[in-house]
């Protein structure tokens, strides 16, 4: 998928948030943590997605959460204790090349 295909898939999905393309994915920064709670929820209600509880990590210092659609996924990540949020859609590689995943501070 090209960065046009994620962001409609953003889109789609009702993450009306700018974002841009990084490294073939669509990586939205969402401001604060009422962003990421609606983001959430709008993820959480889609029929275009599902959870991935095998690839969800929660603590009080981070969250990530994978959600699994029709040829893409959508990680939705949270470091409480930094304050940074963002959603990242990209293409459903079937768990190749992580080593060029969005992270904190990148």
């Amino acid at each position: 998928m090209d960065k046009e295909q994620l962001a409609d898939k953003a889109k789609e999905l009702g993450l009306d948030f700018a974002g841009e393309e990084e490294n073939g994915r669509f990586v939205i920064t969402l401001a604060d943590s009422d962003e990421y709670s609606r983001a959430y929820s709008i993820l959480d209600k889609s029929e275009m997605v599902e959870l991935d509880p095998d690839s969800t990590l929660v603590s009080d210092r981070v969250s990530e959460l994978t959600y699994a659609g029709d040829g893409f996924v959508v990680e939705l990540r949270a470091s409480f204790v930094d304050d940074i949020y963002k959603a990242v859609i990209k293409e459903d590689d079937g768990g190749e090349g992580d080593e060029q995943e969005v992270r904190f501070g990148d």
